[in-house]
This record gives structure tokens, sequence and C-alpha cells, in this order.
């Protein structure tokens, strides 16, 4: 069972996360002389280094993080 504070953590990454969402076709006017192809690469790219950066700067580590999952569907 969530406690009230995770309840509140997820419902604030849950928000931000689509309110990122909602402004990610503002990234294709930003880099208008590139291509459809190039923009989503550059969506990748940044999808991947965000995503490193959340892992490293909370200290979760991918096996745990893996462990966990696995636990909570069980």
């Amino acid at each position: 069972m969530l406690t009230t504070n995770q309840t509140f953590q997820g419902t604030v990454a849950a928000v931000v996360s689509n309110f990122l969402f909602s402004l990610l076709f503002l990234f294709g006017l930003f880099m208008q002389p590139l291509s459809g192809t190039q923009v989503a690469s550059w969506r990748v790219l940044m999808m991947l280094l965000s995503l490193v950066f959340l892992v490293s700067a909370t200290n979760v580590s991918v096996g745990g993080f893996c462990l966990f999952l696995i636990n909570t569907n069980s």
C-alpha cells in the first residue's frame, strides 16, 4: 500500500510528465531547418540523456528498479 508521500510524489511526477509531453511539439519548431527524421532523432537522444541524468541524480540502480517492478507485479 502506498503512503501519502508516495502518492503525492507519483501524482506530481504524472502531472509533470504530462506537461512536458504536451510541450514536445515545440521541440520541432525550434529545430525548423531540420527534417522530421532528424527532429525525431534529437528527441530520442534528449530522452536518453534525460533518463541517464534522472537515474544518476536519484541514485537508483537499474537492477534494483527492475527487481522492484518484478516484486510489485507478483
